[in-house]
């Protein structure tokens, strides 16, 4: 902490203030106000990290500052009014809090309350146009939910002894983690929505990978940065599959094929305005693909192949019909100008 950094500073994003420097009066309550500031969801308090133990000071430095609203001395009943708390106690109790509404979140889920489960209780029926925005809120609850779940763990990760807690209770705790951030991912890519939430995940992804992963990091390259889509494009649709959208290998095939229809729906509704006929045609196509028969392995193939054909359409803009792609979002005299042209 330098003095700069003091009085008239103020950065309601800062969380942490290391004092490894001696502070008194004034410049040690400025110093501890610094963290103090409120920033989103994501911070209810700051941390102050004291190599200086100068917090038996604390009060005095509060009561210079402000003499008139606190009560320092013990013989006139004062008890120092401010009251410091323990951050392993105030941790453990962050942790409890978040892992019981995230509970209570995900109570409805049906049993055996595995990844199928989730799905379909946070993305609903992938036969249904607008399940996804009818679960959308419940979605956003649950990322919001398990976000809050990591954090709360990394905070006392390597404490958690300290904390209170036995062996069997902090495996139980980083299981729970591991498992709903495995769940939040595949809900994620389930719905097509990994990438539209992934300029704000940085910080939970290193939550992730330093406090929970436990399998070993494959390096993708810029596949790893593909959507779905654009990754049947790129490798053919059973590559995709196996590197994206069932890297557990814990999906059914109906599980599947409906992740595949979220994805392909997200790209429809997200570019349709762009050329709204061609995006009509593509969403028929999606609604035949929808009811096309999976319950067999011929069948699934079948549904596989068209899908990917359906994908490569969509990223081409080839309509059908035999009309360019490049001219297909053109309307009234120029296309009927055109049009005159060719019969000519």
């Amino acid at each position: 902490m330098v003095s700069k950094l003091l009085t008239g500073f103020d950065a309601p994003s800062c969380s942490y203030i290391y004092l490894d420097n001696e502070l008194r009066d004034h410049n040690l309550f400025q110093a501890i106000c610094r963290t103090n500031r409120l920033d989103g969801d994501d911070k209810d308090y700051g941390h102050i990290v004291d190599y200086k133990k100068l917090f038996g000071d604390v009060q005095q430095a509060i009561a210079v500052y402000n003499s008139d609203e606190l009560d320092i001395e013990q013989g006139n009943g004062g008890d120092n009014n401010v009251h410091l708390k323990s951050w392993l106690e105030e941790g453990r109790k962050q942790l409890a809090d978040a892992r019981q509404e995230l509970s209570y979140l995900c109570e409805p889920v049906a049993l055996p309350r595995e990844v199928e489960q989730f799905l379909h209780y946070f993305c609903g029926g992938a036969a249904n146009p607008n399940a996804l925005n009818e679960t959308e809120v419940l979605r956003i609850s649950f990322y919001k939910a398990v976000a809050l779940f990591a954090r709360a763990f990394a905070d006392l990760a390597q404490d958690l002894t300290e904390a209170g807690y036995s062996d069997v209770e902090a495996a139980t705790l980083r299981k729970d983690v591991g498992f709903y951030a495995e769940i939040r991912a595949a809900i994620k890519r389930h719905s097509g929505e990994e990438l539209d939430i992934k300029p704000f995940e940085a910080d939970m992804r290193h939550l992730i990978n330093t406090y929970i992963q436990a399998d070993p990091a494959v390096e993708l390259g810029e596949l790893g940065e593909m959507s779905l889509t654009e990754l049947i494009i790129e490798t053919g649709i059973h590559d995709a599959i196996a590197r994206k959208l069932n890297a557990k290998g814990k999906l059914s095939k109906n599980a599947i094929a409906e992740g595949i229809i979220n994805n392909v729906r997200k790209t429809i509704i997200r570019e349709q305005l762009t050329d709204p006929r061609f995006y009509a045609q593509m969403s028929k196509l999606l609604d035949d693909l929808i009811k096309q028969s999976r319950v067999d392995t011929a069948a699934y193939e079948e549904f596989l192949r068209k899908a990917e054909q359906l994908v490569k359409r969509l990223a081409a803009k080839q309509p059908e019909g035999g009309i360019p792609g490049a001219l297909h979002g053109m309307t009234g005299p120029s296309l009927c100008h055109l049009q005159a042209g060719l019969d000519s």
